[in-house]
């Protein structure tokens, strides 16, 4: 249980545990390394005041992708426009999931385009089995809904990344 009686280790136990993950989430969908790491920041801080009221967390983590995705939507509503080329510029790494032997030989400039072409449900699917590495379960309990309906949109997903691909 995450309580307010030693906010300060909270905060940074969390920070250390969690902002990878938030980060490459925030960074994937803003294409920019600055706004990404203002929208993290501004998610601790947010999670500073929580603690620091007096509130409870007892799941971390859930806590914080809940608020990365909703700062994510805010930062969306203020500015409409998407960059793939600071993507593009800033790199990106795939994973080496064995599932994904498709992107072996692809451009990741295409991939990357390609990817943000998809609808939104496809997009965060896609980025969050491949890019942060969760399991279909682990996506499952995140989006409320069963294991089985994740693993049937990842597959179609694939299989709309790899149509707009032409693979």
């Amino acid at each position: 249980m995450w309580t307010h009686k030693n906010e300060n280790r909270i905060v940074l136990e969390a920070y250390d545990t969690f902002a990878d993950r938030l980060y490459r989430y925030a960074f994937l969908r803003t294409s920019s390394k600055e706004v990404a790491e203002d929208i993290v920041q501004e998610v601790f801080l947010k999670l500073c005041d929580y603690i620091g009221s007096g509130n409870m967390i007892s799941e971390m983590e859930r806590f914080l992708m809940r608020s990365i995705r909703n700062a994510v939507i805010d930062f969306y509503r203020k500015k409409k426009s998407l960059s793939l080329e600071m993507i593009e510029e800033g790199g990106f790494v795939i994973s080496d999931d064995p599932d994904l032997s498709f992107y072996d030989d692809i451009d990741v400039k295409r991939a990357m385009r390609a990817l943000h072409e998809l609808p939104d449900k496809y997009k965060d699917i896609l980025i969050m089995r491949f890019v942060d590495g969760l399991t279909p379960q682990d996506i499952a309990e995140e989006l409320n809904e069963s294991a089985n309906v994740i693993s049937v949109r990842i597959h179609r997903a694939i299989g709309e990344l790899k149509k707009q691909m032409h693979i």
